[in-house]
């Protein structure tokens, strides 16, 4: 759902992105929960790419609640979706 945000989309458009973007968050803490479950945290964090996937998760969490629920900005998810772009780099290292 990257970068499908833009000014003057309907209410309903909106509501159902977020929707979306909560559902894909949920998707990715369960997947870095089973990684660390079958890993064990020492070996959840010898990988590169699950430290990086924890940190974006940790971070995309901190900004959704600082931004939706202490400041009140509707568009929580903006710059934590850039980041999640970079996870783009895990795919070229099959390449």
């Amino acid at each position: 759902m990257i970068g499908l945000y833009s000014e003057g989309m309907s209410v309903s458009a909106h509501r159902n992105l977020t929707g979306c973007n909560l559902l894909f968050l949920l998707v990715f803490h369960l997947d870095g929960m089973i990684r660390l479950v079958g890993n064990g945290w020492k070996g959840y964090f010898k990988d590169n790419w699950n430290l990086f996937d924890f940190i974006l998760l940790v971070i995309t969490d901190l900004f959704y609640l600082i931004f939706t629920y202490l400041l009140q900005v509707p568009d929580a998810f903006k710059f934590p979706l850039v980041l999640r772009g970079l996870k783009i780099g895990k795919l070229l290292k099959y390449i």
